[in-house]
């Protein structure tokens, strides 16, 4: 997105329409990515390797009032707190500094 992010863009279209359902489709599967994004408010997010099959279901589930997360990134959440490697630097960062 030109001008400003995905952090951002939701931020202003939940300011607007808190009830709106935003599916974030991105190429980061890793975090701090999908945290945020989820932190921020958005009610799915995919990443931009997800088949067609997998949209259609994310688009239900959150059209459901449900929230949808692909399953290699839910994968990556879950295991998260057992992972031995450090914390990604970008973790540190604001959700401005992002």
């Amino acid at each position: 997105m030109l001008g400003i992010g995905g952090l951002e863009a939701t931020r202003r279209c939940l300011r607007i329409d808190p009830d709106v359902k935003i599916i974030a489709v991105t190429m980061h599967e890793d975090e701090p990515y999908p945290s945020k994004l989820l932190k921020v408010g958005v009610s799915g997010y995919i990443t931009k390797k997800a088949n067609m099959e997998e949209m259609v279901r994310a688009i239900r589930k959150v059209m459901a009032g449900e929230r949808y997360i692909s399953s290699d990134v839910a994968q990556q959440l879950a295991l998260r707190p057992f992972n031995d490697r450090p914390a990604s630097p970008l973790e540190q960062l604001s959700s401005r500094e992002m």
